[in-house]
């Protein structure tokens, strides 16, 4: 659905997913499944409440329409609305009849809004989502293609479907597809790629795509080509333009909107950035929720003052439309939140997508339901409504005033002069209408001398839209962007810049003069627009002017900064680096540390050339030397290993986690290389190690078990004494532990064995650090470690009992060893109706699996019916005044952060829980007690088996080189050689471990409820 968000991740994940609460709630908005009834539409108009002045009318209702999720305006006025009974489940091809939905076509009456006509378009779709009318019909999506559908005969109706792009990947997500269609100034078709699904979709010119998960990117309308402009945000629902040309980008995970920058990597559930940084945010706060859908710039004259050039979005989690104000740094945006522009008390209103009209008048399609999360509430709750939709108008005060009366109101059946004179309308939308239709219909013979002389006598903003007219038409000359170029209003001068991005093939002389003089324009715009035009036209010559461009940014100015950071590494990798290493300039202090600091997003030897020369000479930013010092082991010629082990024990000699940082960078980089450390680095490593595990230092988790992964790596026998003593210290965290057994075992298994086991046996002792005390003895992978195992397991409660045979399977013998102890009677067959047991014996092949455990478990009762009884006894023992929201934040960072990010604390392996008390206590008890019971795809953990038969869980989070990352459950990543790797297996379970509510004491897991069911929409206000 469009409105998927981080929140709505979270609840697939571990903690959250949250359907509806099985009492009657006090507050309807504060459950996933509302529990009001459905209002009629004419019952609904009267919920609204908007500022003073504005009026809502309704436009359109069930049955004329259904669920809308997209919606545009033509140049004839009308609303084109994208229109789904199948929403959520997707007609399968091979499914009998047709789907049902449609694109529906609606004529206004501009003074009271009401569609007099709607019109069927083209029906038989399958979840159509992005719309945008284009000559003699639409290009939309319907599962799986991009399509333009045609009216070639003049009925109004589509007769002809030519598909443009595709197919598109909706096996993983229907309500994260390819949606919010909107016209460029460049006459290109922007859209955004959802959450989760997987496509590679190419033009007619060959070049493919692939989009993983979230991503905007462009088209050309005719199928020619396409392009992708950003990796990320996570889950974009809603594009809009704003006169300059910036184009914002609503997000249902990170925040609600974020700007794009082409070749911006966005944060997405822990995966990396490209090397230079993530995208900076535009905006602090969340609007209540992320479940955020749609976004549209108030860009018309006719808007009251303190409204003009504000973003709304909206919030169908909340049933709200929310609004931002832009404070200007320099060049980034700053979002101030402002009070909501629209709300209404009926909870079933779900604003998902926007149209703002030429008349001035704004559109907006409710998605009019009692459920809107996707996988908060399972795809079957027969709460889901499929029948209504509404499409509402909202009309400012001087627009109510004229209604009817603005000039023109049929775009497409005005002359080329009357759109060139159209080019100065009040309203963004007009302007861009009437550009296109100047393209589209009236064409360059036409349209070229009208559009000429606006340019020449027009207002800035018409000198804006004649000149993409003319560049769209094969008309603009060099001349004429200089014209623009040295016009006196900012405005003019960032599209002359923006035109000059677009120009195919590398730049004549004059063109680079002109970005060059627009590079250090007096307009912090104009000189971002101008690094973003260099990086789509990279050269050695504008490195130097870049550095200068970062180094002289105001304060707070982070998108130009960006901007000049990604069209460095553009310059740098087309001979740029060549230019700077070889060159007779020697780079200045300043100028060495940003090149260094472009370099770590450089995959090459010429890049590490760079590096290790401004590493030497301490021209690095101390913040990114870890990945500089990965990047050289990495990437540098081989015989330099030494070399720069050597320049690492000179930094800070006497700074044990300095070291350890440096000593980990230097070994992650081999183990990206597939090469071995040198003795120089193992015997630094060693020193390092030993020094930091010393009994005088004070304890520091993060050292401890940094040095114990380094024992463990090395084998250094001569630690041995200090890692017993970490192991047996019980103020010691779990963390250290758990490294240090892990290290033990490895140095010496027969030694430690049963040391290690007497602290898993031990009931006191956290589960967590039990787990992966377990974990570490099942790796020994001898008969009398796993046999070890069997007493604790079975004298364990059955959730620490679960998490402890989970650790034992996770390699084939252990496996082998559980099933035969349920078969002997030494443990309880119930073991084996867990879902984790259950994955990791079908992993180990075993043979007559089904048979055995169906054999063993024939007259047990499921497992859930544990889980639902567990659940009824953690609600009826949950007393919110008695449970304190304070103490639940430090239980939250205890035993969450290391895997949730909630008030932008935490981490962000599972889905970020900003909102989540608005998910009511029962759900909130489902997901956190039983994780696996509806979990997203997104959040699965991946089995991997390495040759020597061990098997490791974890999301996959990225590939370095020869080395496979995963995180696990704790949040820890591993990190694993692909040579070593014999297969990848998916799992259908959540990486949250089961038996949460029995490791976390009841009083503590009372607080942690509290905690999260204040985190409402009310509490964000």
């Amino acid at each position: 659905m469009p409105t998927a968000s981080k929140l709505t991740r979270a609840l697939a994940v571990c903690l959250l997913a949250l359907p509806a609460p099985a009492q009657p709630a006090k507050n309807p908005f504060a459950e996933a499944v509302r529990t009001t009834e459905p209002l009629t539409a004419e019952q609904q108009l009267k919920t609204f409440k908007l500022p003073e002045g504005f009026t809502i009318q309704l436009v359109a209702h069930e049955p004329d329409l259904h669920k809308p999720i997209n919606i545009a305006i033509d140049a004839k006025g009308r609303l084109w609305v994208t229109s789904s009974l199948e929403y959520p489940w997707a007609v399968k091809p091979d499914a009998p009849g047709k789907p049902r939905d449609a694109i529906k076509v609606m004529e206004i009456d501009p003074a009271t809004g009401r569609a007099t006509k709607v019109t069927t378009f083209a029906d038989g779709l399958n979840i159509p989502a992005g719309v945008y009318p284009y000559k003699d019909g639409a290009i939309a999506f319907s599962i799986p293609n991009i399509y333009h559908f045609r009216d070639t005969d003049g009925d109004g109706v589509a007769d002809k479907r030519d598909v443009l792009y595709g197919p598109f990947d909706t096996s993983r997500d229907t309500h994260g597809m390819t949606n919010s269609f909107t016209r460029g100034f460049d006459g290109w078709l922007y859209a955004t790629h959802g959450f989760n699904n997987q496509s590679k979709i190419a033009g007619k010119d060959g070049r493919a795509i692939e989009m993983k998960s979230g991503h905007v990117y462009r088209m050309a309308l005719d199928g020619s080509r396409v392009e992708v402009l950003t990796r990320g945000p996570v889950n974009p629902f809603g594009l809009a333009f704003d006169p300059l040309g910036n184009l914002f980008v609503a997000d249902c995970h990170t925040k609600p909107i974020q700007q794009v920058i082409r070749g911006a990597w966005f944060e997405h559930f822990g995966r990396p950035h490209d090397g230079i940084g993530f995208y900076p945010k535009i905006m602090g706060h969340l609007h209540g929720s992320t479940g955020i859908a749609g976004v549209v710039s108030l860009d018309d004259d006719r808007w009251p003052a303190e409204f003009r050039g504000n973003l709304i979005c909206g919030n169908p989690v909340t049933s709200r439309v929310n609004r931002d104000a832009i404070d200007w740094k320099g060049s980034t945006p700053t979002l101030v939140e402002k009070p909501d522009f629209v709300e209404s008390t009926d909870p079933w209103f779900r604003p998902v997508a926007f149209a703002l009209a030429p008349d001035g008048s704004l559109y907006v399609a409710d998605f009019y339901n009692r459920i809107i999360g996707h996988y908060e509430v399972p795809l079957t709750h027969p709460g889901r409504d499929r029948e209504r939709g509404r499409i509402w108008r909202i009309v400012p005060p001087k627009v109510a005033q004229n209604a009817g009366r603005d000039w023109p109101v049929d775009l497409s059946k005005a002359s080329a002069a009357e759109l060139a004179e159209c080019l100065d309308h009040p309203s963004l939308s007009a302007r861009k209408i009437a550009a296109d239709e100047l393209v589209d219909r009236i064409g360059r013979g036409a349209g070229e001398a009208p559009v000429t002389k606006a340019l020449s006598s027009g207002t800035a903003r018409t000198k804006v839209g004649a000149l993409w007219v003319l560049r769209r038409l094969g008309a603009l000359t060099d001349e004429h962007v200089q014209w623009a170029a040295a016009d006196k209003d900012p405005l003019v001068r960032t599209h002359a810049v923006r035109l000059s991005a677009e120009r195919e093939g590398a730049w004549p002389r004059e063109v680079g003069w002109l970005v060059q003089h627009l590079l250090g324009d007096r307009d912090p715009l104009v000189r971002r627009c101008a690094a973003e035009a260099i990086a789509r036209h990279p050269d050695a010559q504008w490195v130097y002017h870049l550095t200068h461009l970062v180094e002289t940014a105001p304060p707070g100015d982070t998108h130009l900064v960006y901007a000049a950071r990604l069209a460095m590494r553009e310059c740098l990798t087309a001979g740029g680096l060549d230019f700077v290493n070889r060159a007779a300039k020697v780079p200045s202090p300043a100028e060495a540390r940003t090149i260094a600091g472009v370099c770590v997003a450089i995959p090459t030897p010429d890049a590490a050339t760079f590096l290790l020369a401004a590493v030497r000479e301490n021209n690095v930013d101390p913040a990114i030397m870890g990945d500089a010092i990965k990047h050289l082991v990495r990437h540098a010629p081989a015989d330099q290993m030494d070399g720069l082990v050597a320049l690492c024990r000179q930094r800070d000699p006497n700074n044990a986690d300095a070291q350890l940082a440096l000593f980990k960078s230097v070994k992650d980089g081999a183990a990206a290389r597939g090469a071995a450390l040198t003795p120089a680095a193992r015997e630094w490593g060693a020193q390092v190690a030993k020094s930091a595990l010393a009994p005088g230092r004070k304890p520091s988790s993060q050292r401890t078990v940094a040095a114990a992964e380094v024992a463990r790596d090395l084998k250094l026998a001569a630690v041995q004494e200090d890692l017993i003593r970490v192991l047996g210290d019980g103020s010691a965290d779990a963390q250290s532990r758990g490294a240090c057994a892990e290290a033990l075992l490895k140095l010496d298994p027969a030694a430690h064995t049963q040391r290690v086991v007497a602290i898993v046996a031990d009931a006191k002792q956290a589960t967590s650090l039990r787990e992966s005390l377990a974990r570490a003895v099942a790796d020994v992978n001898t008969d009398e470690a796993r046999q070890s195992l069997l007493m604790p397991i079975r004298t364990a409660s059955h959730a620490a009992g679960v998490r402890l045979a989970v650790a034992l399977a996770s390699r084939p013998e252990g496996a082998n060893v559980l099933l035969e102890s349920v078969e002997r009677k030494t443990l309880l067959p119930r073991l084996l109706l867990e879902a984790p047991v259950r994955d990791k014996l079908n992993i180990a092949k075993i043979k007559d699996l089904d048979a055995r455990i169906t054999a063993l478990t024939k007259d047990l009762p499921p497992a859930s019916a544990d889980l639902d009884k567990a659940i009824a006894l953690r609600r009826a023992q949950f007393t919110a005044a008695k449970a304190n929201a304070g103490r639940g934040k430090d239980v939250f960072a205890k035993v969450c952060a290391a895997c949730h990010q909630l008030d932008g604390a935490g981490a962000t392996v599972g889905p970020q829980l900003d909102g989540v008390g608005a998910r009511g206590l029962d759900r909130i008890l489902e997901d956190v007690i039983d994780p696996n019971r509806n979990v997203d795809p997104m959040f699965r953990y991946v089995n991997v088996t390495t040759k020597d038969g061990d098997t490791i869980s974890g999301l996959p989070r990225r590939e370095e080189g020869q080395s496979l990352v995963l995180v696990d459950s704790t949040g820890k990543e591993v990190t694993i050689n692909k040579a070593e790797i014999q297969s990848r297996e998916p799992s259908k379970l959540s990486l949250m471990p089961t038996g949460f509510h029995e490791a976390v004491k009841s009083d503590e897991f009372n607080d942690l409820l509290a905690y999260l069911l204040s985190k409402t929409v009310e509490a964000a206000k």
